[in-house]
């Protein structure tokens, strides 16, 4: 089992001790899904939603993104993805970080504050991670200005330089913590 799929495993407790029921993760990791044409289909659906990409389209808006896309994105791949609440880690720098304690406060109070630090994403039950969103979000951040993709579709094995902390799973956990709210406006 690979450390990320035992990341998953924690971050869908800490989603039943926000009261969401979990989701279904398989006893262990799945072989890979992504080919070159199922990555070129998520790009095209990218494309295909948001118009060309653009650092003022997607950037920090991954928790409305990933949801919105979680139902084509299980077409196209045939699993159903997990929408996954974490942090990352890139060169030895924490992005967005939040605690499974942060998302207890906000389940016991949720009225979300759009300012939080999270990050979301979608994870495969295969640890290969699909995020819209991150290129987007770390140019604005970090004012980059080099050549950064349109979204990340890879194993978690093969991120170089970077790595994804999930903390909790599932869309639920959007409404047990007020996210909702911000994210589809419910």
């Amino acid at each position: 089992m690979s450390s990320y799929f035992s990341l998953l495993k924690d971050a869908n407790n800490t989603s039943k001790k926000l009261g969401a029921s979990g989701v279904s993760l398989p006893e262990s990791e799945l072989a890979p899904l992504l080919t070159d044409e199922k990555m070129e289909a998520l790009a095209s659906l990218l494309v295909e939603r948001y118009g060309p990409p653009a650092p003022s389209k997607l950037a920090h808006k991954c928790l409305a993104i990933h949801y919105e896309l979680l139902e084509d994105v299980e077409k196209i791949i045939g699993v159903k993805p997990i929408f996954t609440i974490g942090h990352m880690n890139i060169h030895g720098e924490e992005y967005w970080r939040i605690t499974e304690d942060q998302l207890l406060e906000m389940s016991r109070s949720p009225s979300f504050q759009s300012k939080r630090h999270l990050h979301a994403w979608l994870s495969l039950p295969s640890s290969e991670i699909i995020d819209f969103t991150f290129p987007a979000s770390y140019v604005v951040e970090t004012k980059y200005s080099g050549e950064i993709g349109v979204a990340i579709t890879k194993h978690h094995s093969e991120l170089q330089g970077m790595s994804y902390h999930p903390v909790a799973l599932g869309e639920e956990v959007l409404y047990r913590t007020g996210m909702a709210a911000v994210t589809i406006g419910a």
